[in-house]
């Protein structure tokens, strides 16, 4: 995650990182208070993170498919995530 300075010129380094998926990151989506971000992955995981420290809080159970996209639910501490099976 990168930082965008006033004025809107950007930087090459990022400003947080978060390691953790096996495979290429798939869906990402900050909730509305930007504190949380949540990955989904070509692994069949789902991540939730604290964008601050970059630390995981809290993986999900393998899915049954590869994860396609993320949404938080608005105004709610839920994640929406669909699969490549055409789940939800």
């Amino acid at each position: 995650m990168w930082k965008r300075p006033e004025g809107g010129v950007g930087t090459s380094q990022p400003a947080q990182s978060y390691l953790g998926h096996g495979l290429i990151v798939t869906g990402i989506a900050v909730d509305s208070a930007g504190k949380k971000l949540c990955t989904g992955s070509r692994d069949n995981f789902v991540h939730l993170w604290d964008v601050e420290t970059g630390d995981c809080i809290k993986q999900s159970g393998k899915t049954r498919n590869l994860v396609t996209h993320i949404c938080w639910a608005h105004g709610q501490p839920a994640v929406a995530q669909t699969s490549e099976d055409k789940s939800v």
